[in-house]
This record gives structure tokens, sequence and C-alpha cells, in this order.
């Protein structure tokens, strides 16, 4: 699976935009910066972090999907 190649081309707008301040920084999953440490690192080939940032968009988009429930479970102490 070509994942750094989709994370540095097809995923990029996803990944720049929509991590840094998505569901796992607003909802106080991840901090902001370190999510952009991350991609920076992985963008400048400094380290390879394409499979932990491709893992960061899958959590993503599941909260994405279903944050609204993963919220009513907080609240109502589960």
């Amino acid at each position: 699976v070509p994942i750094r190649a989709w994370i540095g081309r097809d995923l990029n707008e996803m990944v720049t935009d929509t991590l840094p301040n998505g569901h796992l920084v607003n909802d106080g999953y991840c901090q902001r910066e370190e999510i952009e440490n991350i991609i920076e690192a992985n963008r400048s080939g400094k380290v390879d972090r394409a499979h932990h940032i491709w893992h960061l968009l899958v959590l993503e988009e599941w909260l994405s999907q279903h944050s609204q429930d993963v919220n009513e479970l907080n609240s109502s102490g589960v």
C-alpha cells in the first residue's frame, strides 16, 4: 500500500488542513502543535511518519462520523 505517496500527494490537503483543525484537536485527544510537528517532520524527510499520519487520518475520519456518539457516551458516564 503506497501510504507515503498518498500522504504526500493525494491526501496532502486533508493532512495539512483537517488534522490540525479536526476532532482530534478540537475534542482534546491530541495537541495541535504535536500533530503539526509530526506532519512537518514527515514532510521534511527527517523521519517517515506516513503510517502514523495514516492512523491519525483514520481516527479523525471515524471521529467525524461518530463524535456525537462518543460525546453522548462520555456525558452519560459510560
